[in-house]
């Protein structure tokens, strides 16, 4: 009976609250507790975003306290920790190949990854505001960014050159 109110007035931030917050988490613990296997620890800040690997054997978490962690879902062991950014990272993506892990930030950079040694291969940077996504091209020869002015770009990810460029 909680949950409907709730949801109801989810995202109408002029809404007066109807809902309470305790009896609400003791109701979606009853719903989500059944299927829940792992719980993942070791963030500090908010995440902001997950990302399967196309093998299902890996999940990535980028957060708010500047770090990337790479996860064995099945046993919730973090396998590494990728740091480098300065900033809430915003966006994550695995390369087509699982073979590299991009990630977009506040910082206005993108970074290239190799997840298994946790080293930043590459940063891509030419813009003054905040990256909001990153997105592998299929082939994994290109890397689209979309950046907080509307602006979108296409890289050569591996020369860290822009190839094009456009804004909305």
């Amino acid at each position: 009976d909680t949950l409907i109110p709730f949801l109801k007035s989810f995202g109408n931030h002029d809404a007066e609250p109807l809902y309470d917050i305790p009896e609400l988490q003791k109701q979606l613990d009853k719903l989500l507790i059944p299927y829940l296997t792992k719980t993942l620890r070791g963030h500090t800040d908010w995440i902001n975003l997950i990302s399967w690997h196309h093998s299902g054997e890996y999940l990535a978490s980028a957060s708010g306290d500047k770090t990337i962690k790479i996860w064995n879902p099945r046993s919730g062991d973090c396998l590494q920790t990728l740091r480098g950014h300065t900033n809430w990272i915003t966006s994550i993506s695995w390369h087509p190949s699982g073979e590299f892990l991009a990630s977009a930030s506040f910082d206005e950079t993108i970074k290239r990854w190799n997840p298994n040694s946790a080293k930043c291969l590459q940063t891509l940077s030419g813009h003054k505001v905040s990256v909001l996504l990153v997105a592998w091209h299929p082939s994994g020869k290109f890397l689209a960014s979309k950046y907080f002015d509307g602006t979108i770009k296409i890289w050569n990810p591996y020369s860290a050159k822009c190839r094009s460029e456009e804004r909305f």
